[in-house]
């Protein structure tokens, strides 16, 4: 055991002999781990010491020394606790408070993690006790201009939260109450860092040892004690390279250099196997894992590897209940009876799956939990659409909520079913609440909160719940728990929480009780496995360990992940930072010589053996070099491969199994080898379809002349971008579920919506290109707003969903003032390109073959062609967003200009165009084109019907994309919001990166590309070959990537892109 820690326990024995309590004060991290060893110790073969010991030494931490000792004794701690939890939403109240005043965060303090970031920077101001008006100071006494204007909001923020917080008791609060009251006879320990904590962590520390009859500190190692931060050559010459004299010096280290996380956590478990396997007197409690901190790929590796090799361990870490079901059910109904029928509240609330509809007939909890997460997102996308957020809606019985029974066909009685279940849910709803508002005391037997619960079968659902998340892991005899030990233990705390208020005869209203559920909550817990089991510790680097093991285990010791890079402060700069003098809080430059610090804790916990790996590769098999803690102890070092061979059975993957099949394997081996091989062998490659099939899937309506199919362009680029794609999106039909939130789709409809209503509207006057831009803009947005048309080219009920999301929230309305700006210096920009080209908007939202239109043609293309005896149709159709008229003077042409509006990424839409037109992606301008040129009569008849004037002769000379939203313009460039391509009777032209030609490619050369991709898709061929084009792919926006599992060692590869008619050099 560690000298410093014999250290302890030698003058622990000593004190325990006298009548006098002994204190041992320590970190959070370190005083679970740390009380264990001080009362093993202790008990020896005696079991009275255990109790004496339980009783007259208490190992601590400060803040909880203080809430044992001063709660019955000064009035301050009758306050509520303020916990991480309060804090957040003061913080966030304090935000919302403040935002009219704010100017450099005004923007930022609607993003999300703002708080989070806000909370992280003032903890740091409460640690060092740094009050409002001395950072003003500070403040004032800066050169850094960017430093002024932050503190200058942060203060109003800062200023605004004190006042909010005034009523709790904070954790300093309560130190300086302790450091203050405290005055019994006692003994003092300190065992950690030797920076404890925050400032009044370490006035207590100071205080309390002159108080103490005998006192004793001792401090684990500090990396930045001798040579201060970021200092590393003297640091690991004196600490690693010569193993620090008295600590390491009997110690065996072993370095391993893997392949990848999983072998590396294989290799890991494998040494333990050996090592519990060779030395009885070893238990696996002697034994400690680090694992790199919030890494998540490294817990789940070691879990399945520990898992496999029968290992008992302890992964668990301690979190927060908050998230769990009952804590959520809670939370919502709790909520200010202004926001509890927000949609927000009633989703969070039922998805917790305990609100349900009482049993009608034989169905039992989970049946009724099954049909509710299956209905949730209806009942949500319902809630939303609808606009039901008060309780007077609520109250309203709803019909049809979630099917329409009109016209259902054989779904009738399903529909029902569904409706019915809805009605119920809103009835339980709003049961429960009318309830909870009956309730005048939440603490009553009769009729308080436990009461309502089991009233409405919360309790009930609750418990079936536990029961059915029960997972069992049996290792080594020992079953460890899964996160049914957590919703117990949300349950007691409950209970637990409302007896206790109750014997302590405490008078509480609903509000003050919902503080305390949330204080509840939010405390930490340490959750499946028993107590004091023989269990490996697995802990991430940061939750520092009592020195008392034998054998520690450091994983991640890669540069990416540990020490890793120090990013910059969330809301300050490191050279902001630096402005404030923070005494006992981290700065950004003391965290370098914190990661050395906790590197040397951990080196320093084992008594017997260190050992230290790290992996070459990535989970996503990007490349890693070792950091300066691997490379800086000189020993042996093993190589872990594929074909290493390990201590457990399950793990050794033999190379000569792969080239011998025939060789000796265990009967238990053989499957499982048998199943290994084949996943070696395999290819990612899909079988074609059969022309049958493939016919059914995609031939569309049958009629006299042949089958006849309706592509859109998007159906066409889909497959020239990734053929197996267009299987999964047309074939299969699978899509993406669509959530009924604000998203750039829904932002871009809404500014379409204005633009057409302006090129359809009184503003536009045929003939007259100068026009009023803010009463056209202001025109477009009432018409929109009023819903005046007679015809849309949208759906009208989604339409009016994306107004009222628009409309729904204070963040949302500016965001809807924000895109209505956007509307306006567009049409600004566009007033002028008119008057310069001589050019007028003159028909909005023009469909092919489109019955969604404003105006419609009515047909499209046929495009006819011959397969396997067979006649097919290929009906090209489309909406094109605006057809502008160019009448030039002297001129006895009409010119045409075609345009599509583009709120999304201009810049990757116009790179290698014309090499991505070659191969059949974005044909949109093209196919817009083609249906003009066949339809130009029923076109020149719409301009005439609209007030136009139409010459002799007419025809297309341009089809363009047209940038609405704001960009930052290249001043080199003209016309920066338009791309062209040209436009003439015989084809598009495009001009080439390499000398900047025009070449022309003829329209039957597009049909014939269109027919060959339908030749290929009738015929049943599947690949999954992506195209790749410079920085760009088929794969980088699909929404199907997790499904087709793209991946080049599986025989997957991309299909380069090249022109088809000249050499291309690519941008």
């Amino acid at each position: 055991m560690n000298s410093e820690l014999n250290g302890l326990l030698n003058k622990v024995d000593e004190w325990s002999k006298k009548d006098r309590k002994v204190y041992i004060l320590t970190t959070p991290d370190m005083v679970d781990d740390l009380e264990l060893v001080v009362l093993k110790h202790l008990a020896g073969n005696c079991s009275s010491q255990i109790a004496m010991a339980t009783a007259g030494i208490c190992v601590t931490t400060p803040e909880r020394m203080a809430v044992r000792e001063m709660t019955s004794r000064h009035p301050a701690f009758c306050k509520p606790e303020l916990t991480g939890a309060i804090q957040t939403q003061l913080i966030s109240l304090a935000i919302e408070q403040s935002v009219d005043e704010l100017k450099t965060f005004r923007k930022s303090a609607g993003h999300p993690g703002f708080t989070k970031n806000v909370k992280n920077l003032f903890s740091k101001f409460l640690d060092d006790g740094f009050s409002a008006p001395f950072l003003n100071f500070r403040k004032y006494l800066s050169k850094n201009e960017s430093f002024k204007k932050k503190m200058e909001d942060l203060l109003v923020i800062y200023k605004k939260y004190l006042e909010l917080a005034a009523p709790y008791i904070t954790k300093n609060e309560m130190l300086a109450l302790l450091r203050e009251g405290f005055d019994e006879d006692f003994f003092l320990a300190y065992f950690g860092p030797k920076k404890i904590g925050n400032r009044q962590e370490d006035e207590l520390l100071k205080e309390l040892t002159k108080k103490a009859e005998e006192s004793i500190k001792v401090f684990l190692p500090d990396a930045a004690e001798k040579y201060g931060p970021n200092v590393m050559k003297p640091f690991f010459r004196e600490h690693v390279m010569k193993r620090q004299p008295g600590r390491c010096d009997e110690v065996d280290v072993t370095k391993a250099r893997c392949l990848d996380p999983d072998l590396e956590a294989k290799w890991v478990a494998g040494k333990i196997a050996g090592l519990l396997e060779e030395d009885d007197s070893l238990h696996a409690r002697d034994i400690v894992v680090y694992l790199p901190p919030k890494n998540r790929d490294y817990i789940q590796a070691t879990d399945r590897a520990f898992k496999k090799a029968g290992l008992a361990f302890n992964l668990t870490q301690e979190s927060s209940l908050s998230s769990l079901p009952l804590p959520q059910l809670l939370r919502s109904l709790f909520e200010d009876s202004a926001r509890r029928y927000e949609v927000s509240n009633i989703t969070r609330m039922l998805r917790t799956g305990l609100v349900l509809p009482d049993s009608s007939g034989d169905e039992g909890i989970d049946e009724r939990v099954r049909e509710l997460n299956s209905l949730l997102p209806r009942i949500d996308n319902f809630l939303r659409k609808t606009g039901t957020r008060t309780e007077d809606q609520w109250m309203t019985e709803w019909h049809d909520a979630l099917y329409s029974t009109e016209d259902p066909g054989e779904n009738l009685e399903y529909h029902e079913k569904c409706n019915a279940f809805a009605e119920d849910i809103r009835k339980k709803t709003v049961a429960l609440f009318s309830d909870l508002d009956a309730m005048k005391n939440p603490l009553d037997g009769e009729t308080g909160i436990m009461s309502v619960l089991r009233k409405n079968g919360i309790i009930d659902a609750h418990a079936a719940q536990s029961a059915r998340n029960t997972r069992t892991v049996r290792a080594r005899g020992i079953e460890l728990e899964g996160i049914t030990g957590r919703m117990k233990e949300s349950r007691k705390r409950l209970a637990d929480l409302v007896s206790s208020l109750s014997a302590a005869e405490i008078e509480v209203d609903s509000s003050a009780f919902a503080g305390k559920l949330a204080e509840t909550f939010s405390e930490p817990y340490a959750a499946g496995h028993a107590e004091k089991v023989d269990e490996i510790k697995v802990v991430p680097i940061d939750a520092v360990q009592c020195p008392h093991y034998r054998h520690a285990f450091v994983l991640g010791l890669d540069r990416n992940t540990l020490p890793g890079s120090i990013p910059e402060g969330r809301i300050l700069t490191r050279e902001e930072e630096g402005e404030i003098p923070f005494f006992h809080s981290m700065s950004i430059m003391d965290r370098y010589a914190y990661t050395d610090t906790l590197f040397l804790d951990a080196c320093s916990s084992a008594s017997d053996g260190i050992f230290l790996s790290y992996s070459r590769n990535t989970v996503l098999a990007d490349l890693n070099e070792p950091s300066h803690y691997w490379t800086g102890f000189d020993a042996p070092v093993e190589d872990v491969e594929l074909s290493t061979t390990f201590n457990v059975p399950e793990f050794d993957i033999d190379a000569a199994v792969v080239q011998a099949p025939s060789v000796h394997l265990k009967e238990e081996q053989r499957d499982e080898w048998n199943h290994l091989k084949s996943l070696t062998a395999f290819e990612n490659t899909p079988a074609d379809l059969t022309p049958e099939l493939a016919e059914k899937l995609y031939a569309g309506e049958k009629k006299e002349d042949g089958c006849h199919i309706a592509p859109s362009y998007s159906a066409l680029d889909t497959y020239a971008k990734n053929p197996y794609e267009f299987f999964l999106s047309r074939g299969l039909r699978l899509r993406r579920k669509d959530d009924y939130v604000l998203s750039s789709k829904n932002s871009g409809t809404y500014i379409h919506d204005l633009l057409e209503a302006f090129t359809n509207g009184e503003f536009n006057v045929p003939g007259n290109p100068d026009f009023d831009v803010q009463k056209a803009a202001s025109s477009a947005i009432e018409h929109v707003e009023g819903n005046r048309r007679e015809k849309s080219s949208r759906n009208s009920g989604h339409e009016k969903d994306i107004l009222s999301m628009l409309s729904a929230t204070a963040q949302t309305r500016r965001f809807k003032e924000r895109l209505e700006d956007t509307f306006r210096r567009y049409l600004v920009d566009l007033k002028n390109r008119q008057m310069e080209n001589q050019s007028q908007t003159a028909l909005g939202e023009t469909g092919f073959n489109s019955k969604d239109s404003i105006r419609n043609v009515g047909k499209g293309i046929d495009i006819p062609f011959e397969l396997e005896g067979k006649t097919y149709h290929l009906d090209l159709s489309g909406t094109i967003d605006c057809i502008s008229v160019i009448n030039r003077e002297g001129d006895d042409t009409t010119y045409l200009e075609i345009t599509d509006y583009k709120t999304g990424n201009f810049t990757k839409l116009k790179t290698n165009l014309d090499i991505k037109l070659e191969n059949g992606i974005r044909l949109q301008l093209v196919i817009y084109a083609m249906l003009i040129e066949a339809h130009m009569n029923e076109i020149r008849k719409m301009l005439e019907d609209r007030g136009f004037e139409v010459r002799d002769r007419i025809e297309v000379i341009s089809s363009a994309y047209a940038r609405v939203n704001d960009e930052k313009k290249d001043k080199s460039r003209k016309d920066d919001r338009y791309y062209e391509i040209g436009i003439s009777d015989e084809g598009y032209s495009t001009k080439k990166n390499s000398d900047k030609t025009e070449v022309t490619i003829p329209f039957k050369d597009v049909e014939n590309l269109i027919v060959d991709a339908y030749r290929d898709i009738l015929s049943g061929h599947l690949e999954i070959s992506p195209y790749q084009l410079g920085n760009s792919n088929g794969l980088e926006y699909s929404d199907f990537k997790n499904i087709m599992c793209f991946d080049e060692l599986f025989g997957n590869s991309y299909r380069e892109l090249k022109s088809r008619n000249t050499e291309t050099k690519e941008n």
